[in-house]
């Protein structure tokens, strides 16, 4: 996740890297946001939607955006966001589609 920028630019993008990341020069603003292990596991593709959804997700990211000059969002923030929650079935099928949708944008 972009985690300084313009807000409502870059800042609060949320992206999945994969293996077409490896070995390429991104930024120095990123936030690398890794699932917790166990069983409160959540999906990368579940949590790329929810952190980057246009009503839910990202106005919340940005709000707790801080500065004046580049926005600069506090990664200690991000292990509170409130993420809803749904049945594993359904969060693993949007998911499943969010990571479809990553491998025809690459």
């Amino acid at each position: 996740m972009a985690c300084s920028g313009q807000i409502y630019g870059l800042s609060g993008r949320v992206v999945r890297a994969d293996e077409w990341h490896e070995n390429k020069i991104l930024s120095k603003h990123l936030l690398r946001i890794v699932p917790p292990d166990g069983s409160e596991r959540v999906a990368p593709g579940y949590i790329q939607m929810a952190l980057g959804h246009p009503m839910f997700g990202r106005p919340l990211v940005v709000r707790w955006a801080f500065g004046t000059e580049g926005p600069e969002s506090d990664p200690n923030g991000l292990g509170d966001f409130p993420a809803a929650r749904l049945a594993p079935d359904i969060e693993g099928e949007i998911a499943d589609q969010v990571e479809r949708a990553n491998a025809l944008r690459r």
